[in-house]
């Protein structure tokens, strides 16, 4: 029996950092505010890894574009600046092309199917693209918000028709030009800190941003009418560097996914909430919500990414396949009953 203990015991401390061992560090970094859910579940997965593990991991957490500007997340992933980071479809649109559907408007259909698909076979296939072509890990896919289009004076909106000329801010990219064209707008791009001013001078008549978002710029003091397209299940993956990972043991993997799975739900649950108590506080601005014929929307956005050029790099049958993906993976339980 004594033996026995010994050798359990050797087993144990054999799991464990070796005494003395410098603790791994892991710099997140990214442009969200220090307040946004999503930076407060990266500080969680630091908690959630002191207590579990301590002194395994040391996860430091570089907000608002303190360390990296947006643009520079990925370049700084890649070459070593940052070991954490989140990205989406759209950062690595050039080096995974194939996976453009990713990007398209109504590509799923709400967050629940958003976390079945990107935590599920495609969002692992997906992962296996970003690790060999950009060196990139995924760790889990969690809710940026749902986009809606947001006008900065009110009109009659059901059909994409009803958008035409219309100027809408979306970032410059090719991938988030053609989401705005597929609404029946005219995208116009505008640089994020410039959206409150464009809208107040009417260099911009609409922006696209979901409900959390635009509350923290304070474009609901710029904005008449938020009409309910529900067009994009906005997402982010949570990366680690490849380089980083390789160098784990499975225990250390292990950690490492078990903690930011703790923050990827936190931060889930913290989206979806303030989509829902943020609408009233929009209301009582005198903000009026409207909903259009969102099938009318889904329909013109189908034809528009299937005579585009950037759609022709997609995977065949990709597009089918995320419509088809049902809504019930067991790692969104957490989104289940909450649309």
């Amino acid at each position: 029996m004594k033996r026995l203990l010994i050798g359990l015991g050797m087993l144990v401390c054999a799991g464990y950092q070796s005494a003395g061992a410098e603790p791994i560090t892991l710099k997140w970094a990214g442009p969200a505010p220090a307040d946004d859910s999503q930076v407060l579940a990266i500080e969680l997965m630091g908690d959630y890894l002191e207590k579990t593990a301590p002194s395994v991991f040391n996860i430091e957490v570089y907000p608002a574009g303190t360390l990296v500007k947006q643009a520079g997340v990925l370049p700084s992933l890649q070459s070593g600046g940052i070991e954490l980071a989140y990205v989406n479809a759209f950062d690595v649109a050039s080096q995974v092309p194939e996976y453009g559907a990713l990007t398209a408007a109504y590509s799923v259909r709400d967050p629940l199917h958003m976390c079945s698909v990107l935590n599920g076979k495609i969002g692992a296939e997906f992962g296996e693209a970003l690790e060999q072509k950009a060196g990139l890990v995924p760790l889990g896919a969690t809710l940026f918000g749902i986009r809606h289009v947001s006008l900065r004076e009110g009109k009659d909106v059901n059909s994409p028709a009803d958008l035409a000329g219309v100027k809408q801010r979306e970032p410059a990219s090719e991938a988030w030009q053609l989401q705005g064209r597929s609404l029946g707008a005219n995208p116009t791009p505008t640089a994020f800190g410039e959206i409150f001013l464009s809208l107040q001078t009417g260099a911009i008549d609409a922006h696209s941003l979901p409900i959390p978002t635009s509350y923290r710029l304070k474009l609901h003091e710029v904005t008449d009418q938020v009409v309910l397209t529900g067009h994009y299940m906005n997402h982010l993956v949570l990366v680690v560097s490849k380089q980083v990972w390789d160098q784990l043991d499975d225990r250390q993997k292990g950690l490492l996914q078990e903690a930011a799975d703790v923050a990827r739900i936190y931060n889930d649950r913290k989206k979806m909430r303030d989509e829902m108590e943020l609408r009233s506080v929009f209301e009582d601005a005198g903000i009026t919500f409207t909903e259009p014929d969102v099938a009318a929307f889904a329909e013109h956005a189908r034809k528009v990414y299937a005579e585009s050029e950037f759609a022709k790099g997609w995977l065949d049958g990709l597009a089918q396949r995320l419509a088809d993906t049902p809504s019930d993976n067991p790692r969104c339980f957490h989104l289940m009953n909450q649309q």
